[in-house]
C-alpha cells in the first residue's frame, strides 16, 4: 500500500505558496516553467505511445493526439507545474513520459508493442524456440525485419516475434478494408474536438449499430450511467464488508474531487497520473491535514469497452445497468491489482468514492472509472474518521 510521502506534502505546500506569490504580483496565478535546452534544435524524440498536445501552461489542447512512433524535433525540455515536457514547436508541448528515446538517429530507435495473442518466440532463422509469450505482454522491440518472407519484430537476445501477433502500443486494432461505407463515415466525421457527449443523430446511430461490423460502440445516457455507478458502488461496499471491514464512509472533500475528475474525459486524463500514483494529498488538503497517509486509487478513462488492452472482455451489447455493473465489478475483483484498490487492503478507517464517465470520441466509445480510497493510522485520523 502506497504511503503519502511527507516530503511530497511539504513540496505541495511550497507550490501553493509560490502560486499565491505570483498572484499577488500580477493579479493572476501562472505555472512555474523551468527551461532546459536539449542538445540542439535538431534533437529528435520518438513517441512510444499516442501523445496529447499541451500549451506552455500545461493545459491540454483539444486537437488530435500525436501518433505513437512519430519522430519530432525537440527544441527544449521544460518543467511545467512540476512535470517534464518537450517543446516540439508551433506552441506544442508533449509530456516527456510519452517519449521513448531521444536520438540523432531516430530510425534506430526502439518502440513498444503489445501482444494481441499468445506469441511464439523465434530465432533469427524463423525457427520456433518453444517459448510462448503471454497475450497482453508489452515488449520493447528494435524494429521490423523480414525472415523467410514474413515480418517479425526483433527483441533483445536475437529473438523475434511475428508482427501479426502484436500491435504498436497506442494504435487501435485495424479495421478490415471495405467494412464501412460513406454513409456510416459521414455520421462519424469532424468529431476530434468533441468528447463525451454525442449528438442525437450519433446516439441513434450507436443504438441501432451497437455492434457494427468491426466497430464496437458503447452508449449510456446520464441516467443509465448513474444507475451503473450506484449498483457498482454497492457491490464494492458489500465486497469490503464481506472481507470484515466497515463500508467506506463518504467524505465531502473526496466526493467533490471525484465528481470533478469524472465530469469529463479531459479531467480523467489530466488527473490520472497523480491519482494512479496515489499523489492526491494536494487535492484533499483537509483529509491530508487530519492524518491521511495511505491511498489506494485507480483512474482509467476508458475502463469499460471493447478495445485492445481493456481490463476484461465485456459484453457491451448488454445495456442493462445492473448487468454492466456486475461485469465491471467482477473485472475489478478478479484482477489482483484492481482488487487491492477497491478492497483497500487493511484500511479499516477509510473514506472512499467512485466516479464513472461516458466518453464518445466520434469513432469510439468507452466508460471511464475513477476510484479513490484514503485512510490513516494516527490518532488524529481516528478522531477525524469517528467524527465524520
Amino acid at each position: 500500500m502506497k504511503k503519502v510521502n511527507k516530503k511530497m506534502l511539504v513540496s505541495f505546500a511550497g507550490i501553493t505558496l509560490l502560486g499565491f506569490g505570483s498572484a499577488s504580483l500580477s493579479g493572476k496565478s501562472s505555472p512555474i516553467v523551468l527551461v532546459q535546452k536539449v542538445n540542439a534544435a535538431t534533437t529528435k524524440v520518438q513517441l512510444k505511445n499516442n501523445a496529447y498536445v499541451y500549451t506552455k501552461r500545461g493545459v491540454r489542447k483539444r486537437v488530435k493526439s500525436l501518433k505513437s512512433g512519430r519522430v519530432l524535433n525537440a527544441y527544449s525540455l521544460v518543467t511545467i507545474k512540476g512535470k517534464k515536457y518537450y517543446n516540439v514547436g508551433k506552441g506544442r508541448y508533449i509530456k516527456k513520459a510519452n517519449v521513448l528515446k531521444t536520438s540523432g538517429n531516430p530510425a534506430s530507435s526502439a518502440f513498444l508493442v503489445q501482444l494481441t495473442k499468445a506469441a511464439p518466440l523465434y530465432d533469427a532463422n524463423g525457427k520456433a524456440t518453444g517459448t510462448i509469450l503471454k497475450k497482453g505482454l508489452v515488449e520493447r522491440v528494435q524494429g521490423k525485419t523480414l525472415i523467410n518472407g514474413s515480418q517479425f519484430y526483433a527483441l533483445k537476445g536475437n529473438k523475434y516475434i511475428s508482427a501479426s501477433d502484436a500491435i504498436v502500443l497506442g494504435e487501435t486494432t485495424p479495421t478490415t478494408p471495405g467494412n464501412s461505407n460513406d454513409k456510416d463515415n459521414n455520421k462519424l466525421e469532424d468529431t476530434e474536438s468533441r468528447r463525451d457527449r454525442p449528438t442525437q443523430a450519433e446516439i441513434d446511430y450507436m443504438l441501432s449499430n451497437i455492434k457494427n461490423k468491426s466497430r464496437e460502440l458503447v452508449y449510456f445516457s446520464d441516467s443509465e450511467l448513474s444507475e451503473i455507478q450506484t449498483a457498482l458502488w454497492q457491490k464494492i461496499q458489500n465486497y469490503r464488508s464481506s472481507n470484515g471491514y466497515a463500508p467506506y464512509k463518504s467524505n465531502h472533500e473526496l466526493d467533490t474531487f471525484i465528481a470533478k475528475v469524472s465530469s469529463s474525459t479531459d479531467n480523467m486524463f489530466l488527473y490520472s497520473e497523480d491519482i494512479n500514483n496515489g499523489d492526491v494529498a494536494h487535492y484533499l488538503p483537509t483529509l491530508a491535514s487530519n492524518g491521511m497517509n495511505a491511498v489506494q486509487a485507480v483512474d482509467n478513462y476508458k475502463y469499460y469497452g471493447n478495445y485492445l488492452g481493456a481490463p476484461a472482455v465485456f459484453n457491451i451489447k448488454d445495456r442493462n445497468p445492473e448487468h454492466v455493473a456486475t461485469e465491471i465489478f467482477n473485472s475489478l475483483k478478479n484482477d489482483p491489482y484492481y482488487e487491492s484498490k477497491i478492497l483497500g487492503l487493511f484500511d479499516k478507517k477509510a473514506f472512499g468514492a467512485l466516479g464513472l464517465n461516458y466518453n464518445w470520441s466520434g469513432t469510439s466509445s468507452t466508460v471511464g472509472l475513477v476510484f479513490i480510497e484514503v485512510a490513516g493510522t494516527s490518532s488524529d485520523w481516528a478522531n477525524y474518521y469517528n467524527a465524520n
